[in-house]
């Protein structure tokens, strides 16, 4: 059995502690040059033990940070490969780490990363989340945390990892709602809120996904966007309201005679061009007053973008 040297273990946890961003072995030999190198190694795999050091970087270059006292009572117990690991899981964040990943970073073989996924996993360190982008790839995060929406792909797919139609649908159905009973053009920020508050979903919503359910409902003519003077600040600021344009039987960019021209790439606006915006009498005849398209086109409406 190894003998550890209590006065050597002592001085080492507690310079570590000391010094702002942990030490290396290089860093506490030159503290203790009269230390021997199996006597430090006895020291550090002590300490990890015992959850007063952590080990940070890889094995090839290990630094050794402290770790603080309510970080040490879940981390207690743990070996230095599951320290290793865990940490590896940490630095990662959100995003998630997957075990091809951990073992490029840790240097450890399979089977030792295996093995302590597990142990981290049963202690409730540690969750796997499958990825939206890989069906068949895990991903690993700390239990405290919430997947980042790379990896989940927010609030759109269900437990099964495929979009959800339903609550899609029934979003868009709501989003639409607020605008219309909204008695003045309505800010994106307005409506998340009132979409949060109205608790009619039980994922988490953020701005930046009820702005694409406004843009794809602009997209399909129920809404538009337009810019208005912001009596405030004096800036211009973009609100949502009931489109003004009709309806018609088909999507509007194959309503428009570019959307549906088989000679589209060879049209040109440069002067004399043969095939140009200019001279086409398509174009012309849909910018007539004829068009239905045009019979409500508002100055101050713009494409959703």
């Amino acid at each position: 059995m190894t003998t550890v040297d209590g006065d050597l273990m002592g001085k080492i946890l507690q310079s570590i502690r000391d010094r702002e961003g942990g030490m290396t072995d290089a860093d506490v030999q030159a503290l203790f040059p009269g230390s021997q190198i199996n006597d430090r190694m006895t020291a550090y795999n002590t300490l990890i033990e015992r959850s007063l050091i952590q080990l940070m970087g890889d094995l090839t270059n290990p630094r050794y940070m402290p770790i603080a006292q309510e970080e040490a009572v879940k981390m207690k117990g743990l070996s230095t490969e599951d320290m290793l690991v865990y940490q590896t899981i940490e630095t990662r964040d959100r995003l998630g780490v997957w075990t091809r990943e951990i073992k490029t970073h840790t240097g450890l073989p399979q089977a030792k990363i295996s093995k302590s996924i597990k142990n981290l996993e049963e202690r409730g360190l540690i969750k796997a989340i499958k990825s939206v982008q890989n069906a068949s790839r895990k991903v690993y995060i700390l239990s405290t945390l919430e997947p980042a929406k790379e990896i989940t792909g927010g609030p759109w797919y269900g437990e099964n990892q495929q979009i959800d139609e339903e609550f899609v649908s029934k979003l868009q159905q709501v989003v639409k709602t607020f605008v219309l009973k909204a008695s003045a053009p309505v800010s994106a920020e307005k409506v998340c809120r009132d979409v949060v508050e109205s608790h009619a979903f039980h994922a988490k919503l953020e701005l930046e996904d009820v702005h694409k359910v406004l843009k794809v409902l602009c997209y399909e003519v129920e809404l538009e966007k337009i810019t208005v003077k912001d009596p405030d600040t004096g800036e211009r600021v973009e609100r949502f309201r009931k489109s003004r344009w009709p309806k018609v039987g088909r999507p509007a960019l194959t309503s428009i005679p570019c959307g549906v021209c088989p000679v589209f790439n060879e049209c040109s606006s440069e002067p004399g061009a043969l095939i140009s915006p200019s001279n086409c009498e398509y174009m012309k005849a849909w910018f007539s007053k004829d068009n239905p398209m045009l019979d409500h086109l508002d100055p101050g409406a713009e494409p959703c973008s």
